[in-house]
């Protein structure tokens, strides 16, 4: 639930103190739980050493507001009136506010962090009009 998760800014680190490796990055909870189960399926396929190459780092996480292109709407709109009396009545939300991540899932190859995966997650809680409300969209 997104009303009720508590969210720890991120350290502010300057250039005189970054280390240019993946697992430097900052850790949160829900980053740290997905990294161990990662290494604990991998381990067993490619072994204790090479599954301790692997990290994983939540590096955005934000919230903000998804709006409607007006050209979708339109369409929206349009596609409402086609179904007649089953949404007479009833408004379209012009925005949807949610929490956007970025989660990145590195392994250290030859002395260089290569990213593997690449996953974009938007969270809307209870409190975005529906059709969203409480749905997670991932790609």
């Amino acid at each position: 639930d997104i009303a009720a998760a508590q969210v720890e800014p991120a350290p502010v680190i300057g250039a005189a103190d970054m280390d240019p490796w993946a697992d430097s990055l900052p850790h949160t909870a829900m980053g740290q739980y997905l990294e161990d189960q990662i290494r604990a399926v991998a381990a067993p396929i490619v072994g204790e050493e090479q599954a301790k190459l692997l990290s994983l780092r939540v590096v955005s996480s934000r919230d903000c507001v998804t709006r409607y292109e007006p050209r979708i709407k339109r369409w929206i709109q349009a596609q409402r009136r086609a179904c007649g009396a089953a949404y007479e009545g009833k408004s379209l939300p012009s925005e949807f506010p949610c929490r956007s991540k970025t989660v990145l899932l590195f392994q250290r190859i030859d002395g260089v962090d290569v990213i593997l995966f690449v996953l974009y997650v938007q969270e809307y809680g209870r409190n975005c009009p529906p059709p969203n409300t409480s749905k997670v969209y991932i790609s």
